[in-house]
């Protein structure tokens, strides 16, 4: 991992000049995992951490793009989105160019990216940022290797298959793994609240019914549970066996 050694609570995008929109976006020689979450606080952030250790077990160095400023100790960008202002245009070519200098700078193996919010809003009370931030990193730089992390509680094909072309259209590209956390949405606690209460409970029968929607869906997707260090192994496998020819040219 790049361990840097300053502080990135206060890192910016940064800035681009009027001519770099007639150019195309840069296009990455790395791969990059983004790794997103239904609602907030299902794992990602322990995922991610995971996912990275994998990586450096293997000699396979990375670079790690959050919004958690605490963990600039681990070598983390933390970009706060909710300060990105200005047209979407051109705050989709900062984080473009962010991205292109990160693997300029660290020439890392692979560039791991937790959008800071969910993907959408869960109702009008509990909107997060709409998943604005999530479309504008989708849009900035294409992801080799998506993961969506789910609480229990979904296990509907009427949800998901609507639900996955949903985030195709949205963000232009579906899920290549879907981990489940073990918590569940306490439906009794939602009324008139502003964030999310859940009940603890073993991901292992919903990630079994996952796996048996997938495969009648005819669906090329990854899944396993957020905690299980096995599922996280089998996980990075596949990811590793699903980027090893993600690389594309630089444009610019």
């Amino acid at each position: 991992m790049n361990v840097i050694f300053e502080s990135y609570q206060n890192d910016f995008l940064p800035g681009i000049q009027y001519k770099e929109f007639s150019k195309p976006l840069h296009r990455l020689h790395t791969p990059v995992i983004m790794i997103g979450e239904m609602t907030n606080d299902l794992g990602a952030d322990a995922l991610m951490a995971s996912i990275s250790s994998f990586y450096m077990k293997d000699n396979r160095s990375v670079s790690l793009i959050g919004k958690e400023s605490i963990l600039s100790l681990l070598g983390m960008h933390s970009i706060d989105f909710n300060n990105i202002k200005g047209k979407l245009e051109r705050q989709i070519y900062r984080i473009n160019k962010l991205f292109h200098l990160i693997e300029l700078t660290e020439h890392p193996s692979v560039i791991i990216c937790k959008f800071p919010h969910p993907i959408m809003r869960f109702n009008n009370d509990i909107a997060y940022d709409f998943g604005a931030s999530a479309f504008m990193i989708t849009q900035a730089i294409e992801p080799s290797y998506f993961i969506l992390c789910s609480p229990i509680g979904f296990e509907d094909s009427m949800f998901w298959v609507p639900f996955l072309k949903n985030i195709e259209e949205k963000f232009g590209c579906q899920p290549d793994a879907i981990c489940i956390a073990d918590k569940m949405i306490d439906s009794a606690d939602i009324q008139n609240r502003l964030d999310l209460r859940y009940i603890y409970s073993s991901a292992k029968e919903c990630k079994e019914w996952m796996q048996e929607m997938i495969e009648k869906e005819g669906l090329d997707i990854f899944t396993g549970c957020v905690t299980n260090p096995d599922e996280i192994q089998k996980l990075y496998n596949d990811i590793i066996d699903n980027t090893s020819c993600a690389t594309g040219s630089t444009l610019i």
